[in-house]
């Protein structure tokens, strides 16, 4: 995209979006219908903030539940990732892992 350019996205059309330039890029985002998305960015930026988040997240199980309990907001694309939320989400609730960000330590006790 090029400044002042616009886009629009149709619910459930797959897509990825990320900055290709090597300057800082600006970009409003509206989500409609909202759903949860706020939480899940609340959630995944907090992550980042604590360094719980490297290349990908540190544990699947974390990444499973996340990607399971946003299922509505978020889709993951890769057919791979899809496998592993499904078999992965129910050990990582099992193992205490949350969804929510809560500016607390995230590994499960």
């Amino acid at each position: 995209m090029l400044e002042g350019q616009e886009v629009i996205v149709p619910p459930g059309t797959p897509h990825s979006w990320w900055n290709v330039g090597d300057t800082e890029a600006n970009a409003i985002v509206e989500f409609r219908p909202a759903g949860e998305i706020k939480s899940f960015f609340e959630t995944t930026f907090g992550l980042a903030k604590d360094g719980e988040l490297g290349k990908g997240f540190k544990t699947m199980l974390r990444y499973a539940v996340i990607c399971h309990d946003f299922k509505n907001d978020v889709k993951v694309l890769q057919r791979s990732e899809r496998v592993g939320v499904f078999l992965f989400w129910p050990l990582g609730k099992l193992f205490g892992y949350s969804s929510r960000y809560s500016g607390k330590p995230t590994a499960p006790t």
